[in-house]
Formats: structure tokens, sequence, C-alpha cells
């Protein structure tokens, strides 16, 4: 990759070498140290490759330093290389967080497995004559909330990760309505200033939920699914979709479906890779387990009216996942708030579903209804009778 900044020096230099006319002494200034030189860092988050492959690295010395425009990273830490500068540094981008800045090229190491899983060149999210930002997994976007849909999306394209054999799924889960059957990106949105994916879920008792990922999710998984692969095997996961990147209404909506139908394009590739053999039974336990993790993390708030006074609590879906542990939660919020008060067995708890159909909490198959509506919705609002 020939660095924007050597062109800039090279430009720079043949300007010098032009010959000028004779003028006296108090016109001419002094030459200019390359210290004093507008460098490299000048130029920094103004560029970034539209094209050409995308390398991954990770750093395996600490670097430290104060200077303007270089930036402090731990070791482990995961980069994106944007460019090769001068004096044997080079400009990355942080992946799991938010930053970019020179670091010595010395203290990388490339992430060769990642790199040979991901495509070779990367096109434009933009309209014409617009430069392509790579926006970090975890990085906030600038841009409000709008959504792009596509008419319709293929089950072909959904990703199958359950067994046929019993001792598979032994392996795999010990409820099967635990395991996800299908996957099916729908569409991409804006959500408090982060892209989120939007998935259909069918779980395998055949009920099918919208969950939202980010694709620093799609990531970990990734990495997750490449860690378990033996050196010896030769099992070969398809290329991982780079992430899209919305910047204002610049983007076209048909490149959106167009990114939307690779994504599930990788999730159609991912099934064949882990269909039903026992060589690759860990790495449907990995996805199945991706799956529930990243359900357990979708944060939830409860609003609960106990004895005349409302309380609101936020939670994450795994601790209300099952009717049991919804009792727990309530029963030590009645502790907390209620002096005194002494729970002897089950509360009696009510809920209210679209603002006005209250349903009584009895047992784990009415609550396992509601929660559908509780994971899209991401409120649970409860009113608790001792």
């Amino acid at each position: 990759m020939v660095s924007i900044f050597a062109t800039i020096n090279d430009s720079v230099n043949k300007q010098t070498r032009v010959p000028r006319r004779k003028c006296s002494v108090e016109a001419i200034s002094q030459p200019i140290s390359k210290k004093e030189c507008m460098d490299e860092s000048h130029f920094i988050g103004k560029y970034t490759p539209s094209s050409g492959p995308l390398k991954f690295y990770i750093v395996q010395n600490a670097y430290s330093s104060s200077q303007a425009k270089h930036i402090s990273v731990k070791r482990g830490t995961l980069v994106q290389l944007v460019s090769h500068e001068n004096e044997g540094l080079c400009l990355i981008k942080l992946v799991r967080e938010v930053g970019t800045g020179l670091i010595p090229f010395q203290c990388l190491q490339e992430h060769s497995s990642l790199n040979g899983s991901l495509p070779n060149n990367h096109a434009s999210m933009h309209k014409a004559n617009q430069f392509i930002d790579l926006t970090p997994p975890t990085s906030p976007s600038t841009l409000k909330s709008y959504v792009f849909t596509p008419a319709s999306q293929s089950r072909g394209s959904s990703l199958s990760v359950t067994s046929s054999t019993s001792t598979v799924v032994a392996q795999e889960s010990t409820s099967p309505q635990e395991n996800t059957s299908f996957c099916t990106v729908l569409s991409v949105e804006m959500k408090d200033n982060r892209v989120q994916y939007k998935l259909n879920v069918e779980k395998s008792s055949g009920k099918e939920v919208v969950v939202y990922r980010y694709y620093n999710d799609f990531y970990k998984l990734h990495t997750s699914l490449l860690n378990e692969i033996p050196d010896s095997a030769t099992i070969r996961l398809p290329n991982l979709p780079l992430p899209v990147n919305l910047v204002d209404k610049e983007v076209d909506e048909a490149v959106i479906a167009e990114r939307i139908d690779m994504f599930n394009s990788y999730l159609s590739k991912l099934k064949e890779v882990v269909a039903n053999n026992r060589d690759t039974a860990g790495l449907r336990s990995t996805i199945q387990k991706w799956f529930k993790e990243n359900e357990d993390r979708i944060p939830i708030k409860v609003k609960v009216l106990i004895k005349g006074d409302y309380y609101v609590m936020k939670c994450n879906y795994g601790d209300i996942s099952t009717y049991q542990k919804l009792q727990v939660l309530l029963k030590n919020k009645v502790q907390e708030t209620k002096e005194g008060t002494i729970v002897a067995g089950a509360l009696r708890i009510k809920t209210k579903i679209d603002g006005w159909y209250i349903v009584n909490l009895t047992n784990d198959e009415i609550y396992e209804e509601v929660l559908t509506k509780v994971r899209n919705s991401k409120k649970l609002v409860l009113e608790v009778s001792l």
C-alpha cells in the first residue's frame, strides 16, 4: 500500500526543487527542520483505504506514549492496520474500542487465522465519491434513528444448528427448547447511535423471536469458532462479512440490502460447515452458547408495583429468564424495600402486556409466552401481591 503521507512528502520535495526568482536576503526564510514540518500525524483520521485487503493484528508488546497522535495499547489488544508510516510507525484502529493512532509496527503480530477468513477486498458502502470508513464494532455512529429493511428474506439463507442424534443433542443443550434452529438477518437499524442487526430466530420448539446483535457479537462468534478448530483439521469457515456503515443518508438502501444478503449467505455457509457430524459438535455447541449468552445480556427495564409503590429495576434478560428467577428477584426487592416483610411461599404476580392486557403469571409455561414479548420490547410491567 502506498502511503498518502509519502505522496504528500514527494509533492513537497518536488516543489522545493522548482527554481525561484532572485529576491532580497530579507525575503528568504530559514530552512524548516523535519521536526517542524507538518508530519503524518496531522493527517490521522483523514485517511482510510477505500479498497484492498483488511489486516488485523494482535499487540504483542504494550506501547505507551504521550506524543501527539500516538496511541497507548495493551498487550493482547486487537487492532486493524490502516497504513504503514515513516520511521517504523503504523496507523491503527482499535477494534473492540474506539481509538486511532500511531504505534511502532514491531509491536504487532498478524492475526493470521482471522485475516485468512476475511474477504480480500471490501467495497464502499457509500454512494459515488465517498470513502469507506470501517467503524469499529463497538464504536458509536453519528446518525439518528432510521431503519433499512429489504422486502423479504429467504428461509434458505438461515442457519441450522440443531442435531439429529441424541448423543450430540445431549452435549449441546439440556433443554431442546433452548436450541436455535434458524437465524436470519432481517434488517440493519440505528439504535442509540449504534448499528444494530435485526435477526429472526426460530427455536427448535417452533417459536420465533426477534433479537438484535452488534457486529462485535458476530466477530466474537467467528473468532470463537476459529479457536475451536484444531490446526490439523480441514474445516474452513466462510468469510465474515464486513460491518455495515451508516453515514447520514448517503447510504444507498440497495447497498444495505446487498450487505444483508452477504450476512445471510455467511450464515448459510456456516450451516453447511457445522452439518451434523461428530467432528463439528464443538462448533455447534459454541454457536448455541453464543445465542444463549447474547440473549442473557439483553437489558430489561422492570417496573413493579409493590403495596402501592412503584419501583423501577434494570436487569439483564438472564436474571428473569425463568419463572423461578423472577420470583427470586421480586422477593429480594420486596425484602429490600419493605423492611420487616417476610415473604412465605410464592408471590402472586400479574403483568400488563401491550399496555392493557393483564396476565396472571403462575407457571413457567405462561411466563415463557410473556417473555417472547419482553425480549422484543425490553420492558416488563408487574404487580406483586404478597
